[in-house]
């Protein structure tokens, strides 16, 4: 009558293959895929990462043992500690202000790889 054609309305869905059925781009797919993979790549990067600086190769001198008991104490808020390293026996000498971040320090020392002993001359001063 008015030249727009016929109209036809169903109350099902789609048959897969047909004009009228819903399809999802090859782009969009992709998409998500490379967005899947980089949130992937990203999480196993940060959990690799998250420790890297605590553990030292094994055979270092005492140098590099005290200077990665130093990066390990200035990360955990620790300054101003005296590192002394003899032969892996290491001796830590300072001011804190509890029993307790007198253990931590303690423990951050003791995680470094090469370490023998650590001898506690570290002093709580509130």
């Amino acid at each position: 009558m008015f030249g727009l054609g016929r109209i036809e309305y169903h109350n099902s869905a789609p048959q897969p293959g047909s004009a009228i059925a819903l399809r999802v781009p090859a782009w969009r797919y992709e998409m998500k895929k490379s967005i899947a993979s980089i949130t992937v790549v990203l999480l196993l990067t940060a959990f690799g990462c998250a420790n890297w600086n605590r553990y030292t190769p094994a055979g270092v001198d005492d140098n590099a043992i005290a200077t990665e008991i130093r990066k390990n104490l200035a990360g955990a808020g620790y300054t101003g500690m005296t590192v002394d390293v003899n032969h892996g026996a290491v001796t830590l000498k300072g001011d804190v202000k509890t029993s307790e971040d007198r253990r931590k320090a303690l423990d951050e020392a003791r995680k470094v790889k090469g370490v023998s002993s650590v001898s506690d001359q570290i002093s709580i001063k509130p």
